[in-house]
């Protein structure tokens, strides 16, 4: 998780309070302050996976490829551990160190670690600028002789040699004294991470100390620094925004989808000719309107789409005629419909005839109609 303010808060009121000395080599400044180490890589996104109440505090990366793990309570000498697993075409490597390492030393490893790679042709390349003896034997001693860096193989089952760095109390050969801390960096450790590692280990800028902080040794020389105390807090401030932004612009980098081929002009296939006749727009097809229902007729032509009784239905092509009790088709033409008038008997032709007067009047002896029974006008 990132750095939160709480946490920079703690850093500011405890170097707030105390005054700044520049103290050099760097290999003699002392530890320091640890959360050099962990906020930059809290800024990254590591998450502390340890016990939060314990006093060994374990990181591990956002890809838990990478794991730091900070024990001051071991039975070695090994405070600081710096693992890394086997990746894709990636060795695992394995580096450590002492006690008494200056946390800012550590710091520009752990920095190169978690921002975007920088081209480093040689790692000895800022030990040498700085003034370091270097011989051919891959072995390079600091100005003072306190300090030894050696790459050169220990083993004939190591593919290449490892790193080790020493820093003892005399700068006698025979008799070097104790040791006061120690660093190892196997072979696959990356070049850029060591040669972080030792330009942070060799730059000439001293380091600020607090005046009762403690050194690797006596010969650690301490001034007065210029810089205020709160300047030293803007400074640490400044760097961990500083490494948030650019592991932010790392991941986006590894999370971009990748850019889509530009697209090529696929061949088209020749047009396919067709003949004159089939490309010439066909005549507009009219309908003529069909003649609706007649005053005569029982014939309607459809109305709304729908085919009314008596109209030429549209799967036939004859007409029929209605008749009362009757439909007989007819041969095909207009569409027509004829009425027969209705057949009266012959006794009721006769009765009407001879019937006076004449049917309606009130003294008539008619047979008279009612409504339903056959009639003169029925």
């Amino acid at each position: 998780m990132p750095v939160s303010e709480r946490q920079l808060d703690a850093f500011a009121d405890q170097h707030a309070g105390q005054i700044p000395f520049d103290t050099s080599p760097r290999h003699l400044a002392g530890p320091g302050d640890a959360r050099h180490v962990t906020h930059g890589l809290a800024a990254a996104g590591w998450a502390t996976v340890s016990d939060p109440l314990s006093a060994e505090i374990v990181m591990a990366s956002p890809d838990h490829r990478y794991r730091l793990q900070f024990d001051p309570q071991t039975a070695t000498s090994a405070w600081w551990r710096l693992r890394a697993a086997h990746g894709d075409n990636e060795h695992g490597w394995y580096a450590e160190f002492g006690e008494l390492v200056p946390a800012e030393v550590l710091a520009g490893l752990t920095d190169a670690l978690i921002t975007p790679p920088s081209s480093q042709p040689d790692p000895w390349q800022p030990v040498t600028s700085a003034g370091w003896q270097h011989d051919d034997a891959k072995t390079a001693l600091s100005p003072d002789s306190l300090c030894r860096i050696e790459h050169r193989p220990t083993s004939e089952f190591h593919e290449r040699p490892p790193w080790h760095i020493e820093v003892r109390t005399s700068s006698d050969e025979s008799f070097p004294g104790p040791r006061i801390w120690h660093a190892f960096l196997d072979e696959h450790v990356p070049d850029r991470l060591v040669g972080a590692f030792l330009g942070a280990l060799a730059d000439q800028s001293p380091l600020q100390r607090g005046m009762f902080d403690r050194t690797a040794h006596y010969s650690a020389v301490k001034e007065p620094s210029p810089l205020r105390p709160q300047q030293v807090v803007d400074a640490h401030t400044a760097r961990v925004k500083t490494l948030r932004a650019q592991a932010r612009a790392v991941r986006r980098q590894q999370t971009a989808p990748a850019t889509p081929p530009a697209p090529t002009t696929a061949v088209q296939p020749a047009a396919r000719r067709w003949p004159q006749r089939m490309l010439s727009s066909p005549a507009p097809r009219t309908t003529a309107a069909a003649p609706r229902c007649g005053a005569s007729t029982a014939t309607c032509a459809t109305v709304n789409g729908s085919w009314r009784p008596g109209t030429l239905s549209p799967r036939s092509k004859r007409t029929w005629t209605v008749g009362p009790s009757t439909r007989t088709p007819t041969a095909a033409g207009p569409p027509s419909v004829t009425r027969t008038p209705p057949q009266r008997s012959t006794a009721s032709v006769l009765a009407l005839a001879n019937c006076w007067p004449p049917p309606g009047s009130s003294s008539s002896t008619c047979p008279h109609t009612s409504r339903g029974t056959a009639g003169p006008g029925s």
